[in-house]
């Protein structure tokens, strides 16, 4: 990925360059759980690059995950409000749907981290399935579907509403979907989201047990 944004620069190509290099410096890293000492200095460097290069879409990307970052790591007062130095969510206007649809993802993930389960709940419920509309063969999906469907089974869990269970149950099928294509990545995440559905029923925890 780095090679791509090497190329990109040499040639010209800075759009995609930014793009390469915020994919393996700052999204990435944040998808496979990498530890987070080291990664928000290298996000602030990916940040002075990118505003170096005038790619503003890929700067503002990045200043969400910084404070995803901060938040994460006590930095802040805040859990799931993003709301400090480098990105302010209720004085912001995202310049296109992409841009939202990402930095909802980021929140909903500090939500679960969190243990916000109605408030993620909510969140997910009017994000629906926007981001994947938006973004249909990016590897992000593949966290993104997933922790909709925790969050909707956790929401349901405690606060017993059919309005989170309803939707939840559909994520299960969009999985099984991804699942016979042979994503090597999903069948973990599934039979996740099966057990979170065993459990549901009359908390039939046996079962639960049995599917996970």
């Amino acid at each position: 990925m780095l090679n791509c944004y090497a190329y990109g620069v040499q040639s010209g190509n800075i759009l995609h360059a930014a793009w390469a290099l915020f994919t393996e410096s700052v999204q990435m890293p944040f998808v496979m759980g990498r530890p987070l000492a080291l990664w928000p200095s290298k996000c602030k460097k990916v940040l002075r690059q990118c505003n170096e290069l005038k790619q503003y879409e890929q700067t503002n990307h990045v200043r969400v995950y910084i404070e995803v970052a901060r938040n994460l790591m006590g930095e802040t007062k805040n859990t799931s409000l993003l709301q400090e130095e480098y990105f302010d969510e209720m004085n912001w206007t995202p310049v296109n749907p992409t841009e939202r649809g990402h930095a909802m993802f980021l929140k909903q993930a500090l939500q679960v981290f969190f243990c916000e389960w109605e408030e993620a709940g909510d969140l997910a419920l009017s994000r629906a399935d926007e981001y994947e509309k938006l973004l249909q063969c990016h590897c992000i999906l593949q966290t993104d579907i997933p922790v909709r469907g925790m969050v909707l089974y956790g929401a349901a869990r405690k606060t017993g509403k059919r309005k989170y269970r309803k939707p939840a149950k559909k994520i299960p099928k969009r999985l099984k979907d991804m699942v016979k294509k042979e994503n090597p990545n999903i069948p973990p995440m599934y039979h996740l989201l099966r057990t979170e559905e065993a459990a549901l029923r009359r908390n039939k925890t046996d079962v639960a047990t049995a599917t996970f």
